[in-house]
């Protein structure tokens, strides 16, 4: 057994935790990946940023580039993580929206946004955004 020196620890407001083993074979993160638009929230409470009712457009990829995409990010991610654009039946489980909107526009210019920075991935229903434009490609995604 490794000693507490040898445990992956993880930030949490301020608070350095360590993780113990049993954390660390939890089940894998499941990301559902949602690509056909809906009404979001999004809760930084570590930059008490709270923006309610999101409108995210529908993204506008086909079936068979979601197909890829999903794909793509389970190939790079492995064993620990299971994307999928099907809505899961059990929870927990984060989402990733995947389209067009205006709500972050007073934050700034940027591609994504993330409610969390979830090292040791203890958060495992959290919200992220992939903002697409007119330009988006499926590389941006993956």
């Amino acid at each position: 057994m490794k000693t507490e020196e040898q445990l992956p620890t993880t930030m949490d407001s301020g608070i350095q935790t360590t993780l113990m083993p049993e954390t660390l074979l939890a089940a894998p993160q499941v990301v559902y990946l949602d690509f056909d638009g809906a009404m979001a929230s999004y809760h930084n409470h570590d930059l008490d940023i709270t923006i309610d009712n999101i409108m995210v457009e529908d993204s506008g990829f086909d079936a068979p580039t979601i197909s890829a995409i999903v794909a793509s990010l389970n190939g790079q991610f492995g064993e620990d993580v299971v994307f999928t654009s099907e809505l899961p039946e059990e929870e927990p489980y984060s989402t990733i929206y995947i389209g067009v909107t205006s709500a972050f526009e007073e934050l700034g210019a940027f591609l994504g946004i993330a409610e969390t920075v979830d090292a040791g991935n203890l958060v495992r229903d959290d919200n992220a955004f992939v903002l697409l434009n007119s330009a988006a490609t499926t590389e941006l995604v993956t």
